[in-house]
């Protein structure tokens, strides 16, 4: 028995030694050991009970060597298991990826607007004096247009009286065909009594 206390003593012994290098070296680089809290509030918060499973299991948490700033930053996403707490951040990520993307659309909109109107004053000149040659040519053609509609609407109001003329002529004519048919079949008559 006591061969075997003293065996378990060595190896305690082995195991704190070996546990203090791990400190020391997890020290000298920097590193922070996150993860493993068994807090109520962090199993209560990001993970419902199951019946029938045991709760010290479910208490149970990955642990993980990170640097101190990434502790920081772990910390500061707030509780729960190191899953749950890096999906968070992930989270926040793609959000905040999201949103750069937008800013940076909109970004470029207001550039491209901005670049639009803040060319050159000799460009500016330029720009104006095409404008005017191109509202006068347009002045012009409209002008000629509107003289082309008055010329046109007087061709049509004289074809309109040329048409009435030749209507009231026909409708004459036509009445005086009748007349002579009828003359003429008077005349038959006449001319049929006398033989």
């Amino acid at each position: 028995m006591k061969r075997d206390v003293a065996k378990l003593q060595k190896d305690l012994e082995a195991t704190l030694a070996a546990l203090q290098e791990r400190d020391r070296l997890i020290e000298e680089q920097g590193l922070v050991i996150v993860g493993g809290d068994t807090s109520s509030s962090a199993t209560e918060s990001d993970e419902e009970d199951v019946g029938g499973v045991d709760r010290k299991v479910k208490e149970k948490h990955r642990r993980a060597l990170v640097s101190a700033d990434m502790a920081k930053l772990l910390d500061s996403v707030g509780h729960g298991s190191l899953d749950v707490r890096l999906k968070k951040l992930a989270s926040e990520r793609n959000e905040l990826q999201d949103e750069l993307r937008h800013v940076k659309l909109e970004l470029e909109e207001e550039r491209s607007k901005s670049n639009r109107f803040s060319a050159n004053p000799a460009d500016l000149e330029d720009i104006q004096r095409e404008a005017n040659k191109q509202l006068g040519d347009y002045k012009f053609k409209l002008q000629k247009a509107e003289q082309d509609v008055n010329t046109l609407q007087a061709t049509v109001a004289r074809l309109e009286g040329q048409v009435v003329r030749y209507k009231t002529a026909a409708e004459t004519s036509e009445k005086v065909e009748d007349e002579l048919k009828v003359e003429r079949r008077k005349l038959q008559r006449e001319v049929m009594f006398c033989l």
